[in-house]
């Protein structure tokens, strides 16, 4: 996977840390783990479909989403 610890790009958890940690959560925001969706543009429609029902989920389950904690 690209986005992994060993991937060309680095793990994404790390790569995000910055933005969760040190924008939101630094500001006094609850940080809620983020909807991630990878290469989107390169999907076939039905599973770009299939992606958005899962961020449909994801938003009206929002609620459910523990806080990340630092």
């Amino acid at each position: 996977m690209t986005y992994a610890q060993e991937g060309r790009n680095g793990d994404i958890e790390k790569i995000l840390f910055h933005i969760n940690h040190g924008m939101l959560y630094f500001t006094g925001m609850d940080v809620v783990p983020p909807f991630i969706a990878y290469s989107v543009a390169r999907l076939a429609a039905e599973e770009r479909e299939h992606q958005l029902e899962n961020y449909k989920k994801y938003l009206l389950d929002f609620n459910q989403h523990k806080p990340i904690g630092f």
